[in-house]
């Protein structure tokens, strides 16, 4: 029998969790119009601006897996005085899942002091994480100057 585990990976853990990561995370990136690369992405997470959340298929004999999904956050500490923590990329299997993981997300978003938890993707998200108390909160337009 296998069990998911998710977990925040630690900087130590990105050298070997990163590949993966962000094989599944390729179609989140695609669609955010060049915004980062896998190598601006892993700068950033070495460097602790943005965090790396994996959802790992955890086999019987308690080792590691693959990665199922994952998920890319950033802390931003805003003028007005709050502190969000967006989640600005997803991709993955286990969309019914969604909402347990993202408990942890909020767990460790509230230990960082932040005041709320966002969620940035494609329209369907919003369905996936209304179980975990995500709501419509705006709409992101995009208008693509040339190239």
């Amino acid at each position: 029998m296998s069990i998911i585990v998710f977990r925040c990976v630690q900087r130590d853990d990105l050298p070997v969790r990163w590949p993966e990561a962000a094989e599944v995370l390729a179609p989140a990136i695609a669609l955010w119009r060049n915004r980062h690369t896998p190598a601006s992405l892993l700068a950033a997470l070495i460097d602790q601006q943005l965090q790396l959340w994996v959802a790992i298929l955890r086999q019987a004999q308690g080792e590691d897996g693959r990665i199922i999904a994952a998920a890319v956050t950033q802390v931003q500490d805003w003028p007005g005085g709050a502190k969000e923590c967006a989640v600005v990329l997803a991709a993955g299997e286990g969309h019914d899942l969604w909402p347990e993981w993202m408990a942890d997300v909020k767990a460790w978003a509230a230990g960082e002091d932040c005041d709320l938890v966002t969620a940035i993707g494609r329209p369907g998200w919003q369905r996936v994480l209304a179980p975990a108390g995500f709501v419509h909160d705006g709409v992101a337009l995009a208008c693509s100057l040339g190239g």
